[in-house]
């Protein structure tokens, strides 16, 4: 597992994290309590919230912030992400959460 940050952003990661083989965690990031990622998945600029499932080959990049701006784009609490997923905005994000 990968841990990277832009400049002047962070990694939180909250309390039981489940990462496989060759995950990457791009800061800016904000990751609750119980979340499980699957092999090969890059989480990026994003919110995830309490007990999320990131499936395999997962890729999920939210929108850029721009220097002095918060992260907004959030993955609800327990949501399941499949494997081969591609998240980029909330377009795609909803059809995730549709399919559930």
């Amino acid at each position: 597992m990968t841990f990277h940050a832009l400049e002047e952003t962070d990694i939180e990661i909250g309390d039981d994290l489940t990462s496989a083989d060759d995950v990457v965690f791009h800061g800016p990031l904000r990751m609750g309590n119980g979340i499980t990622v699957g092999d090969r998945s890059v989480v990026f600029r994003v919110i995830v919230e309490d007990n999320v499932q990131i499936g395999e080959d997962v890729m999920i990049a939210g929108t850029a912030v721009e220097e002095g701006e918060e992260l907004s784009f959030t993955i609800p609490e327990g949501t399941v992400i499949p494997d081969g997923a591609i998240i980029t905005d909330e377009e795609s994000l909803q059809a995730v959460l549709d399919a559930q």
